[in-house]
């Protein structure tokens, strides 16, 4: 529920789907989609477990640069 707060605070991402849990028998979040203006917003570069998703909408004539920001965004141990 971290994420899905983090989400609901900023100004750069936004719940389009979900969003709720429930910790009355253990820890339930429903399915979540969030849309993000921000590639490097939180939920895009950590890996998060359980039914989240972030979408990032990129321009179509910025394909090349898309792909290069996939390869970069995942932080490296």
């Amino acid at each position: 529920m971290s994420y899905v707060d983090k989400v609901k605070s900023s100004d750069e991402a936004e719940i389009i789907a979900g969003g709720n849990g429930d910790k009355s028998t253990g820890y339930f979040i429903e399915p979540t989609l969030v849309v993000t203006r921000n590639p490097h917003f939180v939920t895009m570069e950590e890996e998060i477990f359980g039914p989240f998703m972030t979408i990032y909408v990129y321009e179509d004539e910025k394909f090349e640069e898309t792909l290069k920001l996939c390869d970069e965004t995942s932080p490296m141990d």
